[in-house]
């Protein structure tokens, strides 16, 4: 909603002529966009990578404790 009347206010001042700050030249916007997407991108390796990583360490942990427990249970 705010969204929304900030857009209709920026409208009218456009079409009025009247530039103000939040104006910025096509390259600043192809180059915000770009960095964007390449966050974006970043994010979600990173997020893949960290949720692997700790599997895989939950996976050696899991392990280590399931030869612990047959080891006790032989040993009974």
């Amino acid at each position: 909603m705010m969204f929304a009347a900030a857009l209709r206010n920026a409208t009218a001042l456009r079409l009025k002529g009247v530039r103000y700050a939040a104006e910025f030249s096509g390259r600043a916007r192809s180059l915000g966009i770009q960095m964007s997407v390449e966050a974006t991108a970043l994010g979600l390796f990173m997020a893949f990578w960290w949720r692997m990583s700790h599997a895989q360490e939950k996976a050696l942990y899991d392990k280590y404790y399931a030869t612990l427990r047959a080891s006790k249970e032989s040993a009974e």
